[in-house]
């Protein structure tokens, strides 16, 4: 994803998230998938990255705990 102006991953790591786990997947096409699990006290993240080839085209986080709160309406 070029272009991208923050890095979230590199800046979870330079905030003493630890890399709790990591698994690799090939995905159709010869797409990888990088899913990372990240760790931060009582703090869980996974963070997955897909890439094609050398480039990136997707990149999503999930925070796994403590359990984001559930938002009400329509608007939130």
């Amino acid at each position: 994803m070029a272009g991208r102006e923050e890095d979230d991953l590199t800046e979870m790591l330079e905030n003493g998230w630890e890399i709790a786990g990591y698994s690799v997947a090939m995905l159709a096409a010869g797409a990888i998938s990088h899913n990372i699990l990240l760790k931060k006290g009582p703090k869980l993240t996974s963070t997955t990255i897909l890439t094609q080839g050398e480039s990136e085209t997707g990149r999503i986080v999930n925070v796994l705990a403590p359990m984001p709160e559930k938002k009400k309406g329509f608007f939130g």
